[in-house]
């Protein structure tokens, strides 16, 4: 089965589009409604907490895509609490079940080890070292198909760790950079072997093409 591709537009007229897409792609690659509801809901989150700072952006005319209040105000808050959950699990899992095959990384120009990087990691993500491993292992079934993109976003969010709170809709020239390393990071995790067999810990296929636009 070739594998999928999931195009984002950088140079949208709205610019929540392609963060909110990036960020909705990570918490549900395998769910599209799901994925979609959670777009909107970012994207409606987004618009109305810049409206309340910013009263430029409030009292002049925003290239705002209608479909992002179409939901119910209830509904969008339950969306948008699900897929942030969604969203830290899929980072958890990666975290947990990942990181550990990858040796030593760098963060802010300084060589950390697995260990000490996913102690940090899993405190970022508020999430205790005795949770439920069956929780990961389930979550980590559909995470592995957006690990690469995963593995990036957490390096970047540690790298401003703790100074910056968990964001949702980063900006597109961001995207773009994510993108272009989680591509770089995905053929390199095809390469990994599972420590209890010869097999690819994950196809290089199997986990999807992000493309930007």
């Amino acid at each position: 089965m070739p594998r999928q591709i999931i195009s984002i537009k950088l140079s949208s007229s709205f610019p929540c589009e392609a963060g909110a897409l990036f960020m909705a792609a990570l918490a549900y690659p395998n769910h599209c409604g799901l994925r979609d509801q959670f777009f909107r809901a970012i994207c409606r989150h987004e618009v109305l907490t810049r409206a309340l700072k910013d009263d430029d952006y409030q009292t002049t005319p925003q290239l705002i895509p209608p479909a992002i209040f179409l939901d119910r105000h209830d509904k969008v808050t339950s969306v948008l609490r699900k897929g942030i959950e969604r969203l830290r699990g899929r980072l958890v899992a990666t975290v947990t079940v990942l990181f550990p095959y990858l040796g030593q990384v760098e963060v802010n120009g300084k060589i950390i080890t697995i260990k000490e990087l996913s102690e940090t990691a899993l405190t970022f993500l508020g999430w205790s070292s005795g949770s439920s491993s069956n929780v990961i292992s389930k979550v980590w079934v559909d995470t592995r198909a957006v690990a690469h993109v995963a593995t990036v976003d957490v390096l970047r969010r540690l790298t401003n760790f703790p100074n910056v709170p968990f964001e949702l809709c980063p900006e597109a020239s961001l995207v773009a950079q994510l993108i272009e390393a989680s591509e770089n990071v995905r053929q390199q995790i095809g390469t990994i072997k599972h420590r209890q067999h010869s097999r690819p810990l994950i196809m290089q296929d199997d986990m999807i093409e992000f493309v930007g636009e």
